[in-house]
């Protein structure tokens, strides 16, 4: 005997009813809305981004502008800047010959006040000196000066002889004059090189 059993039951399975056309327009409309909504967003991302980078491109325009400016003022700069360094090697280079130059000169050791104390200390009244020149360490010397009375002046070399700096000190070179008007003071120069010396130096 057979028997036919039906496992299908509608009343188990709700059925589904098709969406209607209102329904579908209101979905529609919302996707649209919502890819609308998506769209402007993009596009205002875009555009702050696009401002940023405008902003960013003017900074850097401006910053060029200055550099520009910052190397157009030192144009020259460069080769001032040479020039300057050059000039300033010049005279330190210079500057360490002469230091080289006195520093080995005898008298580098006390200088030239050995000289000029010597000087002081040997006074002779009515005698009185306008120049004093040391050159080469001491070796050249010259004085200059007046004398009330002609005797005073060798006087003063003698008296100079007796100082350590003018030790071995020979003047080579001793001129007197006397002015136009009488009883005028006698003038003197001493100097350790004679004239024909120190044309050839």
């Amino acid at each position: 005997m057979k028997q036919q059993i039906n496992l299908y039951q509608s009343a188990i399975f709700e059925r589904r009813k098709p969406l209607s056309a209102s329904t579908m327009l209101a979905l529609l409309l919302l996707t649209l809305a919502t890819l609308v909504a998506l769209g402007a967003a993009g596009q205002w991302q875009a555009r702050r981004s696009t401002s940023q980078l405008e902003e960013l491109q003017r900074r850097q325009a401006t910053l060029q502008a200055q550099l520009a400016d910052i190397l157009g003022e030192s144009g020259a700069g460069p080769t001032l800047l040479a020039q300057e360094v050059a000039r300033l090697r010049s005279e330190r280079d210079r500057r360490q010959a002469l230091l080289g130059l006195v520093q080995a000169s005898p008298a580098a050791a006390g200088g030239f006040s050995p000289y000029l104390a010597g000087l002081a200390r040997q006074t002779v009244p009515g005698v009185w000196l306008r120049r004093i020149s040391l050159q080469g360490g001491g070796k050249e010397i010259t004085l200059e000066g007046s004398a009330a009375r002609p005797e005073a002046v060798p006087r003063l070399v003698q008296q100079l002889a007796a100082e350590p700096a003018f030790a071995g000190v020979e003047f080579a070179k001793f001129l007197l004059s006397r002015g136009e008007e009488a009883g005028q003071a006698i003038d003197f120069r001493l100097d350790t090189a004679s004239s024909k010396e120190k044309k050839a130096q």
